[in-house]
């Protein structure tokens, strides 16, 4: 009955986006589990501090998934966060923490839903256009196979996004 309990405290809590970040490494997509430490050290040298970088034209995401907060040394870059939006080589937008979402594919043999990877959306402090928030986010899809990717590096107005396929975005376990 214990048992039963914590599961479902769980999962109940899992429904909602979850915060990602500032030490905090795990989540739940329904009955799914996500250790994202790996995920974390993708694209960036863990034992020099560095953060992970994801680049585009003639702008770049620079970010620690699940580190505390740090100052990006960047031109512009005031304020302490997780993450930063590098906008021709100043910084234009902080971000702290992200929210970790499951991404869900029905399963057409068995019927079921079944989590095929997450998304990472962090939202910016600054204002973008008026009252909106810039948000950048990472659709990440599982993908067993050898070897990972970032790709399609996209922006438009107050938004960008990256796409990643990879092992790191497949989960850990199912409760």
């Amino acid at each position: 009955m214990k048992k039963t309990l914590i599961a479902t405290s769980a999962v109940i809590g899992a429904q909602a986006a979850q915060d990602i970040g500032s030490g905090l490494c795990q989540a739940l997509s329904g009955y799914d589990f996500f250790d994202l430490n790996d995920y974390d050290v993708l694209n960036r040298d863990k034992a020099a501090h560095e953060p992970a970088s994801i680049s585009g034209s003639n702008n770049s995401f620079q970010y620690k998934l699940c580190q505390p907060a740090w100052s990006e040394t960047t031109d512009g870059c005031d304020d302490e966060g997780t993450a930063y939006w590098i906008e021709d080589g100043v910084c234009k937008y902080t971000f702290m923490n992200s929210k970790f979402d499951g991404v869900k594919t029905l399963d057409e043999k068995t019927g079921y839903d079944t989590t095929t990877g997450f998304s990472l959306t962090w939202t910016s402090e600054e204002a973008c256009n008026g009252d909106e928030k810039f948000t950048f986010t990472i659709n990440n899809v599982c993908n067993q196979g050898l070897g990972h990717d970032f790709t399609d590096f996209t922006t438009d107005g107050c938004s960008a996004s990256a796409s990643y396929s990879g092992r790191e975005a497949c989960k850990d376990y199912t409760i």
